[in-house]
Formats: structure tokens, C-alpha cells, sequence
């Protein structure tokens, strides 16, 4: 019996190592460069305007990029590109084809690149 309790032991404290050793391994370390890849490592997201997102690794802050829709972009003549460049158009948070597409729709204020999450 003693010997069965030593070898589930043994056994035990072999696993909990090997487990420990994977992930350790298995955490990838996120290069935080943008907004973007600030936000993808799971930092902190100032609510303000323009968002900002603060990466504690190296203690700098991010701020997202935004496009206001001005009045000009707003031209109900305007002709828009056919080139999809998605944009998340806000506040409405409703994904564009593109930045010029998503200012005619008079809802937008401002968007960002990229579809909306």
C-alpha cells in the first residue's frame, strides 16, 4: 500500500512538472506596437476619445486612430470607390466597405479602420 501511495506521488509531482514546463512554453509574447496590437494582447482600454490603450510591459500609451466624417464627405453627389477597405463606422458601430461609404450615411460621426468587433 505504501509503496502504491509513493508511486502516485512520484507520478503526481512528475505531471504537475511537465504540465508547469508547457505552459511556461506555450505563452506567446504579443509585440505591442498600435492601437491594435495593444488591445489583441488583452491591455487596458481607456474609455476617452479618441480610445487609448496602455501597455504595462513597457508603460506606453496607445491612442486609436480616428477619421472624423466632415461635411465635404458627407456630399450626397459624391461618388465612393469600389475598393473594400473595411471601416467600423461610429457610433453605430456598423461595419462599411470603405471610410467614404460609411461618412454618407449621416448616423457616422467618425470611424476606424479595420470591421467592427
Amino acid at each position: 500500500m505504501k509503496k502504491h501511495a509513493v508511486f502516485m506521488i512520484i507520478l503526481a509531482i512528475i505531471i504537475f512538472t511537465l504540465a508547469a514546463a508547457v505552459l511556461k512554453n506555450g505563452v506567446t509574447k504579443i509585440d505591442v506596437i498600435n492601437f491594435e496590437t495593444c488591445v489583441f494582447a488583452g491591455h487596458p482600454v481607456m474609455e476617452s476619445f479618441p480610445r487609448q490603450c496602455r501597455d504595462p510591459v513597457t508603460n506606453k500609451t496607445f491612442t486609436e486612430n480616428i477619421t472624423l466624417c466632415s461635411p465635404e464627405s458627407r456630399d450626397p453627389n459624391m461618388l465612393c470607390t469600389q475598393v473594400y477597405e473595411p471601416v467600423c463606422g461610429l457610433p453605430i458601430k456598423e461595419t462599411f466597405s470603405n471610410g467614404c461609404t460609411a461618412c454618407l450615411n449621416e448616423v457616422v460621426e467618425y470611424y476606424v479602420e479595420g470591421e467592427c468587433q
